[in-house]
């Protein structure tokens, strides 16, 4: 009940430092006095995701008395310029976050330590005010507690057993981190925090022995099953339930948190119509299809290479239901949690893998399959695969090239024909190929003037002759 009225009186606040934030983080740019214009809806969701980020940036990248002359400034001009300073940290927040995300997740798969029940990483260039939004990220995408640790300050080029490092670490439902390090208090210098959250400082000569007391400690109380990560829906709906009018309902439940979280929802067998990456391919825009009609979507820190799905196919949902506000204009969007290729779905695309591996080994193919590709299709491939590596893109999966095949009017792919393309392509040294993971590819055009004779393929001969076979 406070934290409902408190929003209401932050919507209308006459404080002049929150009044120039709300309008800074709007992105308006008129200097109309801000105490004076009338608030957007401010929501839980606002604060936790939009102002408060702002406000905790300061602390992070700067110094926190930035945010504080915010909150006792009197004049309206002032206290746009601080709020649009803090705009500007929270920019370089976001920028120095996912510069080490994407650092930690490459060196995680590097390291095979994804299994590992807490990870453990540190470098010297890490900000330590930043480290700790990260770690919550890797425990997010990887379902395990997770610590880094930042040696800043210290000499990188003349490393020393004495330096000390800052880590920051978060955990999952089942580990309390405090209890952790608690285990592992002897190779720490010292440490604090919570359940699921805690600081630590550490040495660089006692780091790896840390890293081992903590993994032993959780591998005696941590179990499979709290690795695994789960999330329970409220109901399961159709298409046609979703509208501007369910978004507005579900406002009444408000504010949301921790006690009352926000309803989860279910919609199985939705078309992907659209995908795209947003804020420098970060997050996901989709546009989704019943056949009839569309909705839009958001999958927040999930970029369009990592989510596995691609144009044309179709999905099981986990969302949430939310409206989208743009240019004075209310439309129903949804949030997106999870999402999996429906079971049909999979099921195809293992069949067809199935019958690829029957005409590789001998297996007769009948004239009426469609299995071996022409030279349009082979055309078609080479093109892509050009486009994308004059885009400085030279990995693609599987599926990605079947769905881009797909887009193309009257083009007839499958799976086998795709696969037979690839090996021809390879064999006749057109394009460098390695499948570096099942279905995964990094690829090399190698350009030629001369038109090439598809029927210098062995493996073409050799498919077209079971054809024959089966007459």
């Amino acid at each position: 009940i406070i934290v409902r009225y408190g929003l209401e009186m932050i919507e209308s606040t006459d404080r002049t430092g929150l009044a120039a934030l709300i309008e800074a983080a709007s992105g308006k740019t008129d200097t109309k006095p801000a105490q004076k214009k009338k608030k957007s809806k401010i929501t839980s969701g606002y604060i936790g995701y939009t102002l408060a980020p702002r406000i905790n940036a300061a602390g992070r990248i700067k110094t926190a008395s930035i945010a504080v002359d915010l909150f006792l400034s009197k004049n309206a001009s002032e206290a746009r310029l601080i709020a649009e300073e803090l705009c500007r940290t929270n920019k370089e927040r976001q920028a120095e976050e996912n510069k080490i995300m994407l650092e930690a997740y490459k060196r995680i798969e590097e390291l095979g330590i994804e299994n590992d029940p807490v990870i453990v990483l540190d470098a010297d260039s890490w900000h330590h005010g930043v480290i700790g939004i990260v770690s919550s990220r890797i425990t997010e995408k990887y379902s395990r507690p997770s610590i880094l640790v930042s040696f800043e300050g210290n000499d990188p080029n003349s490393p020393s057993p004495d330096d000390v490092g800052k880590g920051s670490g978060r955990s999952i439902k089942g580990m309390n981190l405090v209890d952790a390090l608690c285990y592992c208090s002897d190779h720490l210098v010292k440490f604090g925090g919570h359940e699921l959250a805690a600081g630590l400082s550490v040495t660089r000569g006692e780091l790896e022995a840390f890293r081992a007391k903590i993994n032993e400690y959780a591998r005696n109380n941590l179990s499979q099953s709290d690795m695994t990560p789960t999330v329970e829906a409220d109901c399961e709906v159709e298409f046609s339930d979703i509208s501007l009018s369910l978004a507005k309902s579900l406002q009444i439940l408000e504010p949301y948190g921790v006690g009352n979280p926000v309803p989860v929802f279910i919609m199985r067998g939705v078309h992907i119509n659209e995908l795209s990456g947003i804020s420098d391919g970060k997050h996901t825009k989709l546009v989704l299809s019943n056949g009839r009609h569309t909705l839009s979507a958001m999958y927040f820190s999930n970029s369009p290479s990592s989510i596995g799905v691609y144009v044309g196919d179709k999905v099981d949902l986990l969302f949430n239901v939310d409206i989208n506000e743009w240019a004075g204009k209310e439309n129903v969007q949804l949030i997106i949690r999870d999402m999996k290729l429906t079971e049909q779905e999979r099921s195809t695309y293992a069949a067809e893998k199935r019958r690829f591996e029957e005409i590789h080994n001998g297996a007769p193919i009948s004239s009426e399959e469609d299995a071996i590709p022409s030279r349009e299709d082979f055309a078609a491939v080479y093109k892509l695969l050009l486009g994308s590596q004059r885009a400085g893109v030279c990995s693609i999966t599987h599926r990605d090239l079947l769905s881009r095949l797909r887009q193309e009017p009257a083009r007839q792919m499958n799976y086998s024909k795709l696969k037979i393309i690839i090996m021809v392509l390879r064999e006749l040294n057109l394009v460098s190929i390695e499948e570096f993971s099942e279905d995964n590819y990094k690829f090399s055009i190698h350009y030629t003037s001369t038109k090439t004779e598809l029927d210098k393929s062995n493996l073409l001969r050799k498919l077209r002759s079971q054809i024959s076979r089966n007459g």
